[in-house]
C-alpha cells in the first residue's frame, strides 16, 4: 500500500515539474542563470568552436550561428585572428575549412584564418588552440560557442592555459 501511494505522488510531483517547466518562464530563468555573460573586450584572436555538419556538408544551427557571430567579432575589431575548428564528417571536409572558405568569401584575409581540423571535442579544441597561440605568443583570446555550452567551456580553457 505504502508503495503505491509513493509511486503516485511521484507520478503527480513528475507532471506537475513538467507543466512548471513547459507552461513557465522557469526554464528561460534557469538557462539565464546558468549562462556565461560575454566579456566583449579586444583580443589577439576568436576561437570558433566546432559544433558539426549535416549529412550534406553544410553547417548545422548551431554551427552557423557560432560562426557568424565570430565573424562579426572580426568585423568589429576586436581580434585580428579568427581560429576555426571543427572536423569531418565521413565523405566530407573538415568543418573549420568550409568555415573559413564561407570566411574568406564574406571578406576575411585568409592570412587571419586558422584552422583546426582533426578536433573532436572541447579539451581537444582548447590544447590544440593554445599550442597554435602560444606559437605566436598570442595570450587573449574570445572564445564562441552558445550560452549554455560556454561555462563547461571557458572551464575547460582555464585549465588548459594554467596545464600549458
Amino acid at each position: 500500500m505504502k508503495w503505491n501511494r509513493m509511486v503516485r505522488a511521484l507520478g503527480v510531483l513528475t507532471i506537475l515539474c513538467f507543466f512548471a517547466i513547459v507552461m513557465t518562464p522557469i526554464s528561460n530563468i534557469a538557462g539565464k542563470a546558468l549562462s556565461v555573460q560575454p566579456e566583449l573586450i579586444p583580443a589577439d584572436a576568436i576561437v570558433v568552436l566546432g559544433s558539426g555538419l549535416m549529412p550534406d556538408s553544410t553547417l548545422g544551427y548551431e554551427s552557423q550561428q557560432r560562426f557568424l557571430y565570430g565573424l562579426r567579432l572580426y568585423k568589429k575589431g576586436l581580434a585580428p585572428l579568427v581560429i576555426l575548428s571543427g572536423p569531418a564528417r565521413p565523405h566530407t571536409e573538415p568543418e573549420s575549412t568550409i568555415r573559413a572558405q564561407i570566411a574568406s568569401e564574406l571578406g576575411v584575409p585568409r592570412s587571419a584564418i586558422l584552422e583546426m581540423p582533426e578536433i573532436k571535442t572541447t579539451r581537444e579544441e582548447a590544447l590544440e588552440a593554445v599550442s597554435l597561440l602560444k606559437a605566436k605568443n598570442l595570450k587573449h583570446v574570445l572564445l564562441v560557442t552558445e550560452a549554455l555550452h560556454m561555462r563547461r567551456s571557458k572551464m575547460i580553457w582555464v585549465r588548459v592555459f594554467c596545464i600549458q
